[in-house]
């Protein structure tokens, strides 16, 4: 009669073990991640000033826009040239996409009025037309991310373009 030893059944448990660690990183490998991420990469034209900062806010959703976005981030200008910066929003997930600009010059964090008016530089994906100063829809200004990099440009405007904020 034979007996199966305390050592037999302690190998035969390391090799399940590894078995199934070996099928569970195949499996991860052989099927695409299910949320994949990708890199948003704009380019600000037509800024006016060196002043302040850059404020770009990320909206995912209509009932966001243009107030609550999902993903706000701030960049300052050292590398501002010709009026024109180049920014990256790394690790986005694939979806779809509208995003504002302001050119916050008094790093206040919010746009300045005078008299209703506008004072500092906005912008928005699509670079829509803004007839009667209204914000466009969400709709409009959509973007779609859908593979790992995107590139868009988004042009500044300005109601004066020459003053500058000191």
């Amino acid at each position: 009669m034979k007996t199966i030893s305390q050592w037999h059944i302690l190998k035969g448990n390391i090799y399940r073990v590894f078995l199934i660690s070996l099928l569970t990183v195949v499996s991860f490998n052989l099927y695409p991640q299910s949320n994949p991420n990708g890199s948003l990469m704009i380019t600000l034209t037509d800024i006016r000033s060196d002043i302040g900062e850059i404020v770009v806010g990320v909206y995912s959703a209509e009932d966001q826009w243009i107030n609550n976005p999902e993903f706000s981030f701030k960049w300052t200008k050292e590398s501002l040239e010709n009026g024109k910066l180049k920014v990256e929003i790394p690790g986005l997930p694939y979806g779809t996409f509208a995003i504002s600009v302001l050119d916050d010059e008094d790093k206040s964090n919010c746009m300045n009025y005078f008299m209703g008016l506008p004072c500092e530089g906005w912008g928005m994906s699509t670079n829509p037309s803004f007839q009667k100063l209204k914000a466009p829809s969400y709709e409009k200004c959509a973007l779609e991310l859908d593979c790992p990099g995107i590139s868009c440009e988004i042009n500044m405007n300005y109601l004066n373009k020459r003053k500058k904020v000191r």
